[in-house]
């Protein structure tokens, strides 16, 4: 197990790394259409997929700062902070564990494609990663710090304001055993400024 957590990653840190080869004339005309922007988002998710644990009852909300700018045509990149992860986890009679809230904080990158090169708005694809530290461990999950990974789509309209759904996995990627991951589809607002 975690060889393959090793090997996804590092595919993962290769096609990441694919996305922002560009040659010089592309990245004087990207870096003239937009010379970088704040990001501030605010997300939540409910009704979380484990394959070992019932997640159902849990919920988690999500409060992220990034600055984002370009990489390539159609293409920028986010050095994104998490002040604040509140993840509330319930009773969960077959594993003896009583209601808590863990509180987090992460750090980490993004990358986005946009479908409008010039203003980078309307509908854009993102995937990213975070290391993240919490309070308390997360039912059947060793460790507390864990990997944050996202995907997802959405469109920024003209008015900067963005609405995006996101796939989210966090585990520690099989650092430490156990490595319960938590799956989860989360709601995004967020504006650019």
């Amino acid at each position: 197990m975690r060889h393959s957590s090793l090997r996804s990653m590092l595919a993962y840190a290769t096609a990441c790394l694919a996305l922002t080869s560009v040659s010089s004339a592309d990245e004087e005309s990207v870096s003239s259409s937009l010379a970088g922007r704040w990001r501030f988002e605010l997300g939540g998710a409910t009704g979380l997929y484990s394959g070992s644990v019932d997640r159902r009852d849990d919920y988690f909300f999500t409060g992220s700062f990034e600055y984002e700018f370009p990489a390539a045509p159609r293409v920028t990149m986010g050095l994104r902070a998490y002040p604040l992860f509140l993840y509330h986890q319930s009773d969960h009679d077959d594993l003896r564990e009583q209601d808590s809230t863990i509180y987090g904080l992460a750090a980490g990158f993004v990358f986005r494609m946009y479908q409008n090169e010039r203003k980078l708005t309307g509908l854009y694809g993102e995937i990213g990663t975070s290391l993240m530290w919490h309070t308390d461990h997360f039912h059947r999950n060793d460790s507390r710090w864990n990997f944050f990974n996202e995907g997802g789509i959405g469109y920024h309209f003209e008015n900067n304001w963005q609405l995006a759904l996101k796939y989210q996995h966090i585990s520690n990627g099989g650092i430490t055993t156990p490595n319960s991951g938590i799956n989860a589809l989360s709601l995004v607002v967020g504006i650019t400024f």
